[in-house]
Formats: C-alpha cells, structure tokens, sequence
C-alpha cells in the first residue's frame, strides 16, 4: 500500500509546493498535524501554523486534492463550509492527556 507514497519533511509550507502535490498527480493526499493552537505554548513562541494550514486547505479546496489535518475541539470547523467532513477521535489522545480536549480529524476526500 505504501510503494507510491512519498513522504516529506521539512517546513509544510515549502514541502507543499505545485511539484511536490498537483504536478505529480491531481489528486495527491497530504495529511497534516500542525501544532495545536491551544497549545502554542509547548513550542516557546507564538505560531500561526495551524491557522495558515487551515487557509492552505481553504484556498486547495476546489482542487483535487485530498487533505487531512487534526486538531482539537473545533479548531478548525471552518473546513466545514469548503466540503471538509469532520470526524470525532480519541478524547484522550495528543499531548495533554485532558478529556475536556478531544481531538479530531477534518478531511476531504
């Protein structure tokens, strides 16, 4: 299942580029997991990534690209209004083991 899978590392937004997704083929899938906004304090300084991701899946919803991205509660619901499906995870799961946290996944498919 996984020999035509290419995995990138790096900085999403300069692994996300048109040759690396769309060129290769239309419908590639990207699965994202940027940090949690709620927990932008783990990582010593304020980060936007969670936010830009979600504008990146805004701005590639009209495409064929299939997009995955996590996160808690109702971060990123917005999703919702550009064909995302939401779909409920393990309440106690990420890095703060809370049940008031639940993570989930938002995905287009």
């Amino acid at each position: 299942r996984l020999c035509q899978v290419k995995m990138l590392c790096g900085d999403w937004s300069r692994v996300c580029t048109y040759c690396a997704t769309t060129y290769v083929d239309p419908k590639t899938t990207i699965f994202f997991d940027p940090p949690y906004e709620s927990h932008e304090d783990v990582y010593s300084q304020k980060s936007s990534v969670s936010q830009d991701v979600r504008k990146y899946c805004i701005e590639k919803s009209d495409t064929q690209m299939r997009m995955v991205i996590t996160g808690y509660e109702d971060e990123h619901d917005e999703l919702l209004n550009y064909g995302f499906t939401k779909e409920a995870g393990n309440r106690q799961c990420g890095m703060v083991r809370s049940k008031r946290n639940q993570e989930n996944i938002w995905y287009k498919v």
